[in-house]
């Protein structure tokens, strides 16, 4: 599923809301993509907060300050970004 990029998001790829399998995939859009140089990363991670901070420690200070407006989605249902 492709969701638009009007706005700063993120996708989050997986079968619960707040706790993900071992292996996630950050799908990620506008300034966040730019941030993080790729479109898609698969993450080690069991939590959308364990992605997100994975996420900020491999693409930096910009990531995290586009983070900061940035939507999340996991399976196209929004979700906390905890």
């Amino acid at each position: 599923m492709r969701l638009a990029t009007r706005n700063l998001r993120l996708a989050i790829r997986e079968s619960r809301l707040t706790t993900l399998p071992a292996m996630a995939t950050l799908r990620l859009f506008a300034g966040l993509r730019e941030s993080a140089g790729l479109s898609e990363v698969d993450v080690d991670a069991t939590t959308v907060g364990e992605v997100l901070d994975q996420a900020v420690a491999n693409y930096g200070a910009d990531f995290a300050d586009g983070l900061t407006a940035a939507r999340v989605w996991v399976n196209g249902e929004p979700a906390d970004k905890a």
